[in-house]
Order: structure tokens, then C-alpha cells, then sequence
């Protein structure tokens, strides 16, 4: 039986165990996550723990400014 398919959402660093799960276990399409943020005092655009994750796997990563 193929793996589901599956678009995983989210952005924290607690969501990170969930989307490895996920990709342990089905097969993960794309992910949706919240852009990239500017960081400290130096103002360093930083990626989120969920885009670090899916550059790993190779998971096409959408990074909407707005949901809607």
C-alpha cells in the first residue's frame, strides 16, 4: 500500500518532532510555514525550525506573508 500523502503546517520548534514523525512515516509533500524572521540586535534574517527541518528532507518549503 503506497504512504499518504501529506502537506504539514507549522512553524515552532515544538513542531519540528511532529513534521519528523510525519516524514518517518508518510510521505510529506510540502510544508507551510510562517516566513523568515529578522533576529537580535543585528537584525539577521533566521529560518524557522520547521524550514531547517524540511531543508534536510528536501520538502518543498511555501512561506506565505499572509494565510489567507
Amino acid at each position: 500500500m503506497d504512504k499518504l500523502r501529506v502537506v504539514f503546517m507549522g512553524t515552532p520548534v515544538f513542531a519540528v518532532p511532529i513534521l519528523e514523525g510525519l516524514i518517518k512515516n508518510y510521505q510529506v509533500v510540502g510544508v507551510v510555514s510562517q516566513p523568515d524572521k529578522k533576529i537580535g540586535r543585528k537584525q539577521v534574517l533566521t529560518p524557522t525550525p520547521i524550514k531547517e527541518v524540511s531543508a534536510l528532507y528536501n520538502i518543498p518549503i511555501f512561506q506565505p506573508v499572509n494565510i489567507r
